[in-house]
């Protein structure tokens, strides 16, 4: 049996590439509203966390007051479950913070980026419009693109980052749940 030469597959048609981008940058903004979907549950969370600690702290370290070295390791506990907390909410800020990156880096205006748009007449960005090319576009979505993937895998990072902050959180309540329960 004899392999036969391979024929090079034909170039994807231009709105094929198109609607290839628009696709990708539709499932990078979907992710992008589920990190800020997370964000809310963290910071949310974070706030239980941290009204506790300061609302209940003298509550909590007096179920711990027969033994002092006891009740010091659970005042600090405390306060690292508060680091903690105010650690992972510095970090999601950071994730619900609007991404404000242009994807043109040529001083060109963008004609997807909004912050670019909202700053071009609107009769000159009908014109823009107009008169873009196919190759154009498909350039202008690959950036937008390309820019959203940078600012997505950063809110992804941060996200990772304040979910591990919250891990230790649960570790220090843990922690202080079984300090309790040999204290009683």
């Amino acid at each position: 049996m004899v392999d036969e030469p391979k024929i090079p597959q034909q170039d994807l048609p231009s709105a094929s590439q198109i609607d290839f981008l628009f696709k990708i940058i539709s499932r990078y903004d979907t992710y992008i509203t589920s990190t800020n979907a997370k964000a809310s549950l963290i910071i949310a969370w974070n706030g239980v966390v941290i009204g506790a600690i300061l609302l209940k702290y003298q509550e909590i370290i007096s179920q711990f007051s027969c033994v002092s070295k006891v009740s010091t390791l659970a005042g600090l506990l405390l306060v690292i479950c508060g680091i903690l907390a105010l650690v992972s909410n510095g970090l999601i800020f950071g994730v619900v913070f609007p991404f404000l990156t242009a994807s043109r880096e040529d001083g060109r205006g963008s004609l997807i980026y909004f912050g670019s748009v909202a700053k071009t007449d609107p009769q000159e960005y009908t014109s823009s419009i107009q008169a873009v090319s196919s190759s154009d576009l498909i350039e202008e979505l690959a950036q937008q693109a390309s820019t959203l993937a940078v600012g997505l895998e950063k809110k992804m990072r941060r996200l990772q980052k304040s979910i591990w902050a919250i891990y230790g959180e649960l570790v220090s309540i843990a922690l202080l749940v079984i300090l309790f329960a040999c204290n009683v």
